[in-house]
C-alpha cells in the first residue's frame, strides 16, 4: 500500500537518549523523502544540529505535554509520531490525549498507541495473547524469577496485522536485574526455541491494540525452557536491541516511520529472515554510568573479546590484570550488581573459578561461561595481551574502487559508545568530503555512528580505530585505489594518542602532527608545550596509582582538583581537600585509573571555546561559559558566556591560536580556559571536534566538524569564507540569527555524554527550558533545602533572598542556617537527629522538599551531599551543585514567573507551512511551575 495521501505534515518527538535521538532524525529523512514536511522536537544536541538538513522546522523543546502542545499548536501538523521519543514521550502524550488536544486541533497520533499498549486494554490484551500461545504474564512485576532467562525482541507492526522480529537479543546475568552484557543472536537457544521466542512475540504484538510502528517485547524462559512469560510492551526499542539491529544495517528510525505513514511489513523491503552471520556483543564500560560499547565478530568469543577491549580506556589496563587488593572480595563482587560487574566476571575466570560457581553467583548461562574459559582462555589472553583478536570485519566487505576517480579520505571516530556529538561530526565531515571531491571512508567500532552516517560514507570499517586496525584499513583501501588522507580530529584524545604510531606507519594523517601523541598523554609535555607559546596552565601532576596521586597532592599542595578521564573529550573533575577525601574518591570512581591532579583554582569563571585553525588563520566558532564546574561529565554551560566581554574574548582569541600552533593542530579544536581576575589558565585542550561540536552548530550555525575536514584537507580559512561555509570576516562567530541564549547541561540518561540543549531570548529562559526538560516541570514556589561550605555562604545571600520573595520557605543547618539567619534572610533550622540519615534526606524522602542546594565544598561533608542528591533525584527535586548554578536557577524561576517561557522555531529550512486554522493553547503555565 503506498504510504496515507491525507498526511502532508508530521511533528517528529525526539527523546534525550543519543539512540532514540539519532532515530528520530533518521524518521524525518525518510518522511521527507517521502514528500512530507517535518518537525522535529527535542533536546538532544546531535539532533538538533543534524535535523538542519533532516527537517524543515526544528525546535529545542522540553518533551513536556505544555511544549509540545505548543508547538502543535503553532505548527499545526496532521500528525505526531512518538514512537521514537521514550518514555518521557509516552507519558507526553497520554496527558495530550486525556487533555482533548486531538480533538482541539485535529491532530493524529500515530505509529505505536502508546497509551492502549501500556494501559489497561493493553494489559488484558497481552495476558489474552500470553494464554493463547502457552505463555504467562509477568506485566507489572520487577521481571521474572531468578533463574529465569530473558530475552529483549524488537518487533515491527502493520496497521494491518503484519509482523516481523527485527532483532532478539539475549540478556546474560539474572532475571529482573540490569543485564552484565547483551548478545544477539540469542546464543543459548537451538531452532526451535529461537522459532518459539518469535512466534509468541509476533502474536502478542498482533494482538495488542497498539497501531503501526515497533514494539519491544521482553520474554522470559524458564531454565528448563518450558515455560515462558512475557511483560509490558514498550512502544518504541530498546538500545540493547536497537544496537543490534543497527549494527545488522537495519536502523529502526526509517522502519518506524514508513509504518506509522501507511506502508506495510511487506513494503519495507527488508531481507528474508535469517540468523544473522555475525554476533553483536554489548558490554557496559568500566566507569560508572559512562554508557556502553558494543562490537561485532564471528563467534561470541570473538565478539566479547573485542567489546571488552574497548572497555578498557586507551590510558589504563585492564582491571583484571592486576593481583586483587582483597581476593576473599571477589564473590561479593560477582553476587552485587553493578556497573563493574564484568570486570569481576573476568578476574574470576583469569583467577581459575569456576564457570558453575559463576553462573551461581550471577545468574549468567554456563554456555557463556564455558565459551570464554575454552582451551584458548579468553580471559587469560587478555590479562597476558590486550587485544584478544585482531579479526576485524568490515561492514562493505572487500574495499572496492568508487568508479568515478575519486581518491579516499578514511575518518577515524572515537570507538566508544559516547552521546551523539561523534555521529555528528563523523556524519558532518564525510558530507564536507564528498562535496568537495573525495571518498569518505569511515573507521569506527560504533554501529550507530555508522546509521547516522551512512547516507554519507561511501563505506565503512566497522573495527575500533587502534593504530593497527587503522593501517590496515588504508593498506586495503590502498590496494583498492588511492587514499588521499586520513582525518583523526573527530576521535577524541584517544585517536590523536595514536598520531605518532600512524605517522610512523605510514598513514597520510593530514590534521594532527606525529609529536601530539606525546602531548595528549603526558601533561607535563603539555605543560611545557604550552608555557613555551607563552600560556599558563595550573600546576599539575599525571598520577597512575593511588599513591602517585596522594604524593602529587602532597607536593601541590591542599585542596586539588583531580580530573578523571573516561571518553573522547569527556572528564569528570572533583576538588578534595586532604589524604582522606582524595583516597575515598579514587577507590570508589577511579580504582587503577590514571589521573591528572592539579592546584585548585579558587573564584575562577571557567569558559570553553571550539574553533577552527588552518596554520594561520583561527576562527572561534563558539564560546561558552560553564555554570556547574566539577559535577559530572557533561557540566552545564552558556553560550554566549554570561561573564565575558569583548576584551575577554579577545584574550581567548589570542591564547587559542597559541595553543592550536603549539600542539601542531589544523582543523578543529576545543580548549577549556579558566579565568581568575587578568590570569587566563589552560585546563584542557582537545585536538579535534570535542562533546560540544554540535551544540556549538546549533547555536552560531558554525559547521564545525565540515569545516574542521576541509581545512585538514588542504582548504584555507579564506577559501571557506568565500564558499560561505564560514562568516566572511572577523575572528569569531556570532550566536543565532535571533540573538538568543543557547545552554547545554547534563540529560537524565545514564549514557556516558548524554546532554540536553535549550535555547530562549534570555539566559533565565533558556535555562528554565533545560530544568524542565530533565525535572519535567520546575517549582516557583514550596520548601528549599540549602548547604554550602564557609566559602560560598556570602555568595548565597542573594540567590536565598530571591527565592523567599518567590515565596520558598528556606530550611538548613550548620553554618549555612547561621550565615542566612544572621544576613536576615528567613530560614528555618533541621534540628540534628541520632537517626542515621540527615533531616534533608528524611524530607526529601517524604516528598517535602521542592528543592536543594547542596555543595559541599572541598572541605565539606561529601557522603551527606553525596545522599542528599541521591534522595533528590528520584523524587523529581532539582538539585543544584553549586551557587552559581543555585543563581542560574533563580533566573529560570523568574523567567517562569513572568511568562517568558516560550517556544519559537530554531530555524526553518522554508516558509511553507501547512497550517489549517489558528489557535493557541488555552491552558496556562501550570506544568513549569
Amino acid at each position: 500500500m503506498p504510504r496515507r495521501a491525507d498526511l502532508t505534515s508530521v511533528l517528529v518527538l525526539a527523546g534525550s537518549e543519543a539512540d532514540l535521538a539519532a532515530g528520530a532524525v533518521e524518521a524525518c529523512r525518510t518522511l521527507a523523502r517521502q514528500g512530507l514536511r517535518t518537525v522535529l522536537l527535542g533536546s538532544d544536541p546531535a539532533a538538533l544540529a543534524a535535523a538542519v538538513e533532516a527537517a524543515h522546522t526544528t525546535y529545542a523543546e522540553p518533551l513536556t505535554p505544555w511544549f509540545v502542545e505548543q508547538v502543535i499548536a503553532r505548527e499545526r501538523p496532521d500528525a505526531v509520531l512518538a514512537d521514537l521519543g521514550g518514555a518521557a514521550a509516552r507519558d507526553t502524550v497520554e496527558a495530550l490525549c486525556s487533555a482533548g488536544v486531538r480533538e482541539k486541533y485535529d491532530v493524529e497520533f500515530i505509529g505505536a498507541d502508546h497509551v492502549t499498549a501500556c494501559g489497561a486494554e493493553g494489559l488484558r490484551a497481552l495476558r489474552a495473547a500470553a494464554r493463547a500461545c502457552g505463555a504467562e504474564t509477568e506485566a507489572g512485576q520487577d521481571g521474572a524469577p531468578r533463574g529465569w532467562r530473558e530475552y529483549d525482541l524488537q518487533v515491527l507492526r502493520d496497521g494491518h496485522g503484519g509482523t516481523r522480529v527485527l532483532c532478539a537479543a539475549e540478556r546474560a546475568g539474572a532475571a529482573g536485574e540490569d543485564a552484565l552484557f547483551t548478545v544477539t543472536p540469542p546464543q543459548t537457544l537451538d531452532a526451535r526455541q529461537i522459532r518459539r521466542l518469535t512466534d509468541l512475540a509476533r502474536a502478542a504484538a498482533r494482538a495488542l491494540p497498539a497501531g503501526a510502528g515497533a514494539l519491544a517485547l521482553r520474554i522470559a524462559l524458564s531454565p528448563d525452557g518450558r515455560r515462558s512469560a512475557l511483560t509490558e510492551p514498550r512502544p518504541g526499542a530498546p538500545w540493547t536491541v536497537q544496537r543490534a539491529a543497527t549494527a545488522d544495517g537495519q536502523p529502526i528510525g526509517g522502519l518506524v516511520a514508513r509504518l506509522a505513514v501507511g506502508e506495510t511489513v511487506a513494503e519495507l523491503g527488508l531481507p528474508p529472515a535469517r540468523r544473522p552471520d555475525l554476533v553483536t556483543v554489548t558490554v557496559p564500560r568500566l566507569d560508572r554510568g559512562t554508557g556502553a560499547v558494543t562490537a561485532r565478530g564471528a563467534t561470541f568469543r570473538e565478539a566479547f573479546g573485542k567489546a571488552l577491549e574497548l572497555t578498557v580506556p586507551a590510558d589504563g589496563e585492564p582491571p583484571w590484570s592486576r593481583p586483587a587488593d582483597d581476593p576473599a572480595a571477589l564473590p561479593a563482587a560477582l553476587r552485587v550488581p553493578s556497573p563493574d560487574r564484568i570486570a569481576a566476571v573476568v578476574r574470576a575466570l583469569c583467577s581459575g573459578t569456576e564457570p558453575a560457581d559463576i553462573t551461581r553467583a550471577t545468574g549468567i548461562h554456563p554456555w557463556f561461561l564455558n565459551e570464554l574459559s575454552a582451551p584458548h582462555r579468553t580471559a587469560t589472553a587478555l590479562v597476558d595481551a590486550r587485544p584478544l583478536t585482531r579479526t576485524w570485519v568490515s561492514t562493505g566487505g572487500r574495499p572496492r574502487t568508487t568508479g568515478d576517480g575519486r581518491d579516499a579520505v578514511l575518518v577515524l571516530g572515537p570507538g566508544t559508545w559516547t552521546g551523539g556529538a561523534a555521529d555528528h561530526s563523523c556524519h558532518e565531515a564525510a558530507l564536507a568530503l564528498r562535496a568537495a571531491g573525495w571518498a569518505p571512508v569511515l573507521i569506527d567500532s560504533v554501529p550507530r555512528t555508522l546509521s547516522a552516517a551512512q547516507d554519507a560514507f561511501d563505506r565503512s570499517h566497522l573495527v575500533p580505530p587502534t593504530a593497527e586496525a587503522v593501517l590496515e584499513a588504508v593498506e586495503a583501501e590502498r590496494r583498492a585505489g588511492t587514499v588521499a588522507g586520513v582525518l583523526g580530529q573527530f576521535g577524541g584524545p584517544a585517536v590523536a594518542a595514536l598520531a605518532r604510531e600512524l605517522h610512523d606507519g605510514g598513514a597520510p594523517l593530514t590534521d594532527l602532527s606525529a609529536s601530539l601523541a606525546h602531548l595528549v598523554t603526558d601533561p607535563d609535555a603539555l605543560g611545557r608545550a604550552l608555557a613555551a607559546a607563552g600560556l599558563r596552565t595550573t600546576a599539575r601532576r599525571a598520577a597512575a596509582s593511588l599513591p602517585e596521586a596522594l604524593a602529587a597532592a602532597g607536593e601541590l599542595g591542599y585542596p586539588v582538583t583531580v580530573t578523571r578521564p573516561h571518553g573522547p573529550g569527556h572528564a569528570t573533575r572533583c576538588t578534595v581537600s586532604d589524604p582522606t577525601d582524595l583516597t575515598s574518591l579514587l577507590r570508589e570512581s577511579s580504582p587503577g585509573r590514571p589521573v591528572l591532579v592539579e592546584r585548585a583554582l579558587q573564584a575562577t569563571v571557567e569558559v570553553g571555546v571550539d574553533a577552527l585553525y588552518d596554520g594561520q588563520e583561527l576562527v572561534l566558532a563558539g564560546v561558552y561559559e560553564y555554570l556547574d564546574g566539577d559535577h559530572g561529565d557533561v557540566p552545564a554551560c552558556a553560550l554566549p558566556p554570561v561573564s565575558l566581554g569583548s576584551g575577554g574574548i579577545a584574550r581567548l582569541t589570542v591564547a587559542t591560536a597559541r595553543a592550536a600552533r603549539a600542539l601542531g593542530v589544523r582543523g578543529a579544536l576545543s580548549v577549556r580556559f579558566a579565568s581568575a581576575g587578568d590570569v587566563l589558565y589552560i585546563r584542557e585542550v582537545v585536538p579535534g571536534t570535542a562533546h560540544t561540536a554540535s551544540f556549538t552548530t546549533v547555536a552560531t550555525r558554525v559547521p564545525l566538524a565540515r569545516a574542521g575536514a576541509r581545512i585538514a584537507m588542504g582548504a584555507d580559512i579564506a577559501a571557506l569564507r568565500a564558499e560561505g561555509l564560514l562568516p566572511t570576516e572577523g575572528h569569531r562567530a556570532s550566536t543565532d540569527a535571533h540573538a538568543r541564549v543557547f545552554v547545554r547541561a547534563p540529560g537524565d540518561g545514564d549514557r556516558q555524554g548524554a546532554a540536553l540543549t535549550a535555547a530562549g531570548p534570555e539566559f533565565g529562559a533558556a535555562y528554565a527550558k533545560y530544568l524542565i526538560s530533565l525535572y519535567g516541570s520546575l517549582p516557583t514556589k514550596g520548601r528549599a533545602y540549602l548547604s554550602v561550605s564557609g566559602h560560598d555562604l556570602r555568595s548565597l545571600i542573594l540567590p536565598a533572598r530571591r527565592l523567599t520573595s518567590y515565596g520558598f520557605e528556606l530550611f538548613a543547618d550548620g553554618d549555612t542556617f547561621g550565615a542566612l539567619r544572621r544576613a536576615g534572610v528567613p530560614v528555618t533550622a533541621l534540628p540534628g537527629s541520632a537517626h542515621p540519615e540527615s533531616p534533608a534526606v528524611r524530607l526529601l524522602r517524604a516528598g517535602q522538599l521542592d528543592l536543594v542546594l547542596s555543595a559541599p565544598g572541598p572541605a565539606g561533608d561529601r557522603d551527606e551531599a553525596t545522599a542528599v542528591r541521591a534522595a533528590a533525584a528520584p523524587q523529581g527535586v532539582p538539585c543544584f551543585t553549586s551557587i552559581r548554578a543555585l543563581s542560574a536557577g533563580v533566573q529560570a524561576i523568574g523567567a517562569v514567573l513572568d511568562d517568558r517561557v516560550q517556544v519559537a522555531p530554531l530555524r526553518e529550512r522554508d516558509h511553507h507551512r501547512s497550517v489549517r486554522r489558528s489557535g493557541r493553547p488555552s491552558h496556562d503555565h501550570e506544568e513549569k511551575r
